[in-house]
């Protein structure tokens, strides 16, 4: 309520008759800061946006978010992230498990520091590695095998006897390889396919298509 207050004093001489004011002081009170919601944990996509933010008490407050890359063990100011709210663009995975906090002054010199938030960036479903069409004979073993990469990604194989046309998920084939046993001249022709799906990021992706080419052995 003090707030905006100003001050003079008057200064009264006995010897001489008469009286100065000094100038007008100012006092400008401030409430002290006070966190009511810290910033919380954040998990995103790799090349999604996200924010991180705080609600505070207080008049005045001025804001900086730093950052930490090794676990909380140093912290760096963030250039430019003066407000409540700490927005991040396009987020990378050099990101994945970076720590946020937000240092709020006002009254206090040392500035009040926020708990440190967690940033978890996830990757969606990406296949590194395509399978490659085999040529067997009939009676043969032979895999066919995809690589891929993403936050809990999953398998599944798919075989079309149409040419690609229509595809049939194979039951039970959830591995980065398929292995097929005794392979007939019934299975000539057919196409094998991979789908991987991404249980953190939407979407899935599809292999290349590998062609099986399967060979009567010779016979006198």
């Amino acid at each position: 309520s003090m707030n905006q207050n100003q001050y003079q004093v008057v200064v009264n001489s006995s010897a001489c008759p008469g009286a100065v004011n000094s100038s007008a002081a100012t006092l400008i009170v401030t409430d002290p800061t006070s966190i009511l919601a810290q910033p919380g944990n954040l998990t995103v996509c790799a090349g999604s946006n996200g924010s991180f933010t705080v609600n505070a008490t207080g008049s005045g407050n001025t804001y900086q978010w730093q950052v930490s890359t090794d676990g909380g063990t140093t912290w760096t100011n963030i250039s430019g992230a003066n407000t409540a709210t700490l927005s991040l663009s396009a987020i990378t995975g050099t990101s994945n498990n970076n720590q946020y906090r937000v240092v709020i002054s006002t009254c206090d010199p040392n500035g009040l520091t926020s708990n440190a938030a967690i940033l978890t960036d996830n990757s969606p479903a990406s296949i590194g590695t395509q399978p490659i069409s085999q040529s067997a004979c009939t009676g043969s073993n032979i895999s066919f095998n995809s690589s891929a990469s993403g936050t809990g990604i999953s398998y599944q194989w798919q075989v079309s006897t149409d040419g690609g046309n229509t595809w049939t998920d194979i039951n039970g084939e959830t591995n980065p390889s398929l292995n097929l046993t005794g392979v007939s001249t019934a299975m000539n022709q057919n196409q094998y396919h991979v789908i991987v799906t991404g249980s953190a990021c939407p979407g899935s992706v599809t292999s290349s298509a590998a062609t099986l080419t399967v060979s009567d052995a010779a016979s006198i």
